[in-house]
């Protein structure tokens, strides 16, 4: 499946001083791409030592998840960011991707609710997710995108 959003997403990158928030971002948007819904990004840059963003998503199965987290960190890697981590597999019904400033959690519905990540996660600053992320169109234009950011509060002072 190719993804023309993947050839702007360099663009996008390059253009933000925090590249935390861009890998955060481009993950997000990889993630609501190929269709991970139920999105929850948080901002734990202040509050943690291990990751400035968390990024949390329900997959339908354990096919998607895998195929998203290949998506995501092959992308990411384009930008020398380094894989720490990956816990679970295609047969999973969690993925955790941990690129050390970025943790990505992609659950099944079910393990979603069973480990109920969300609720811990609560004391973490929720970051806006632009709702462009949410209505994606594989040639919808990467400007569009990046420009309407520029306007969402969350992301002011970054991009």
């Amino acid at each position: 499946m190719e993804l023309k959003f993947l050839d702007h997403a360099k663009s996008f990158f390059e253009q933000n001083k925090n590249k935390s928030l861009a890998a955060a971002l481009t993950g997000t948007w990889i993630t609501s791409g190929m269709k991970g819904t139920q999105l929850k990004l948080f901002e734990t840059t202040k509050t943690t030592q291990f990751a400035d963003f968390i990024l949390v998503a329900t997959v339908q199965n354990p096919i998607q998840a895998g195929a998203i987290s290949h998506q995501i960190i092959k992308t990411l890697k384009q930008f020398d960011l380094s894989v720490r981590t990956v816990e679970g597999s295609q047969e999973s019904d969690w993925i955790l991707i941990d690129m050390y400033d970025l943790v990505i959690h992609l659950f099944t519905p079910a393990a979603r609710e069973i480990y109920a990540l969300d609720e811990l996660l609560a004391c973490y600053k929720s970051v806006t997710i632009p709702q462009e992320f949410y209505t994606f169109a594989a040639d919808q234009d990467w400007e569009s995108i990046s420009q309407s950011s520029n306007d969402t509060d969350d992301f002011k002072n970054y991009i």
